[in-house]
């Protein structure tokens, strides 16, 4: 195997998808011939430093972390002391490629670096990096960019935007989808009280955060009013935080549904885990936003492993995650008419959800499987 340099601001323990795949895609390349740069401002982190230093040290590769020095120091001191960590890392690591995990100003030191080693580089474009990265207005993003070797899409559909913003296609590669599970499948948390005794003997549907406006979870709220007559059968619970967080909960006050909707806010994994065994299907209706793209999903991988079917809007690449009446349902983004009936048809048929979940399960073993991310990025650095 090369040896790769990994720079990513998404890395566990942290949660999420990005965080999934770049952490997923470290284990899987030999131990001796990868580190891990992570970028993240500890400030900013979703863990706290006792979790990052556990993660690190159970990892058999090396892990650097280094947010900014300090808020207090000059921006030029700041880059200075970055440069040369980074030269010191190179220089001793000797990498044959540099592997970028997103487009970012910071990047353009690594960039640099790489160069005076005649190390060449690869990018991961995103669905944000469509809009906020390659325009006419971001011109060292877009040379940062266009500079790489390879651009690697994490879906055919962002593929086709980098195509629109002149990247040249043969230097874009789709990857595989890859998942990389957080979670034990036996090791499990009792859940609050209150929550069991709400999702007790019902149909439980789940919603997972960030609450922020592209997953539409505004939707699923809208859709549960009018079908109030199942309020006996099903309860959603809604889990994350975020800046719907408030207006969802205002919502459900509106429409009086405390009784079928509980929101937890961010909870343990462990925890997270016993719901989403416990849960009959996902939710995520999915709104059109210009500024936040839905680039793949893994939500939807991650359900695919727990066997969990899904309700999702059709955009940016969930389809070619979300098979249409195989694995659940895909349906029109803010079409709270058409998920209201797709919900009411998943809860009243076991049958219909026992499919789902089979052909979920059988997705996930056979197509979310790292290696073969791993191996496709491989083939072309």
């Amino acid at each position: 195997m090369k040896r790769v340099f990994l720079v990513t601001d998404y890395f566990r323990p942290a949660p999420g998808g990005m965080e999934a795949l770049f952490t997923g895609l470290a284990r899987q390349w030999s131990s001796d011939s990868i580190e891990v740069f992570v970028t993240s401002d500890p400030a900013l982190e979703a863990s706290v430093e006792r979790e990052r230093v556990a993660f690190d040290r159970t990892e058999n590769y090396r892990v650097h972390r280094m947010g900014p020095p300090g808020s207090i120091w000059p921006f030029s001191r700041r880059r200075q002391f970055v440069e040369r960590y980074v030269r010191e890392c190179l220089a001793r690591f000797a990498p044959d490629h540099l592997l970028l995990a997103d487009i970012r100003k910071e990047n353009r030191v690594f960039v640099q670096v790489a160069a005076e080693r005649g190390v060449g580089y690869s990018v991961f474009l995103h669905g944000n990096d469509l809009k906020n990265r390659l325009g006419l207005l971001n011109l060292l993003d877009r040379r940062l960019a266009l500079g790489a070797q390879n651009i690697f899409a994490v879906s055919r559909y962002i593929a086709r935007g980098a195509r629109g913003f002149g990247i040249p296609e043969e230097r874009i590669t789709v990857i595989p989808p890859g998942f990389e599970p957080r979670w034990s499948r036996s090791r499990r948390e009792a859940l609050p009280d209150f929550l069991e005794q709400r999702i007790r003997g019902k149909t439980v549907i789940v919603g997972l955060g960030p609450l922020v406006p592209r997953k539409g979870l505004h939707f699923a709220i809208q859709a549960l009013a009018t079908i109030r007559d199942l309020a006996s059968r099903l309860h959603l619970v809604l889990m994350g935080s975020g800046p719907e967080f408030a207006y969802i909960k205002e919502l459900v006050r509106i429409y009086q549904l405390e009784q079928m909707v509980s929101m937890t806010d961010f909870v343990p994994d462990r925890m997270l885990a016993t719901i989403l065994s416990r849960a009959d299907f996902l939710v995520q209706p999915g709104a059109e936003r210009e500024d936040d793209v839905e680039s793949l999903g893994t939500v939807f991988m991650e359900a695919a492993w727990f066997g969990m079917p899904v309700i999702a809007g059709r955009l940016g690449g969930i389809e070619e995650i979300v098979r249409h009446g195989v694995s659940g349902f895909v349906i029109e983004p803010g079409n709270v008419t058409e998920l209201a009936d797709r919900i009411r048809q998943m809860v009243e048929s076991e049958k219909l959800r026992s499919r789902f979940s089979r052909n979920a399960r059988d997705i996930a073993r056979r197509d979310f499987d790292m290696s073969r991310t791993c191996s496709a990025i491989e083939m072309r650095i």
